[in-house]
């Protein structure tokens, strides 16, 4: 298990992501990946407001009711829960990211609107988060610190692996 340190949370608060590695065994990544092979996976946006959906990109919800993904929503869960007793991850939140071979880039965006963060805050003083579990090695995601706004330029971004 990891333990989410006053350093690591307060990395979070002013890049606006931390990164960090968790006690998660190959076998049980290779049983999630086999979890989810049967996934509905539909295509997801290349851009912000776009109506065309790109066919390399791809994205299904994951019940948590299978046994390997269950097992992780519990260590990401008590992960999250023991930083801060009031940031919680519900179950019905899981989703998949599929990326294959091939497309452009996608265009840089965040997660959350400014009015879904601003109703989150002043309705339980706490902002919304995203945690991503990477279960395939050699996977790289584009973070982009102290990123808040919607537009970013792929100048600012650092790639982590």
């Amino acid at each position: 298990m990891v333990e989410l340190t006053k350093k690591k949370i307060a990395m979070f608060w002013n890049e606006v992501y931390v990164a960090t590695r968790i006690a998660i065994s190959s076998d049980l990544c290779n049983e999630v990946l086999e979890e989810t092979q049967h996934l509905d996976f539909k295509p997801i946006f290349r851009k912000v407001n776009s109506e065309k959906l790109d066919r390399f990109r791809l994205q299904a919800s994951i019940p948590v009711s299978g046994a390997a993904i269950g097992e992780i929503h519990e260590v990401i869960a008590s992960t999250v829960g023991e930083a801060n007793p009031n940031w919680a991850i519900k179950e019905s939140s899981w989703k998949a990211l599929k990326s294959l071979p091939g497309g452009k880039d996608q265009s840089v965006y965040h997660d959350y609107s400014t009015f879904e963060t601003a109703r989150a805050l002043l309705k339980h003083k706490l902002v919304l988060g995203s945690v991503i579990v990477v279960l395939m090695d050699n996977s790289r995601l584009h973070v982009y610190p102290r990123c808040l706004e919607v537009t970013r330029t792929r100048e600012s971004d650092k790639r982590l692996s």
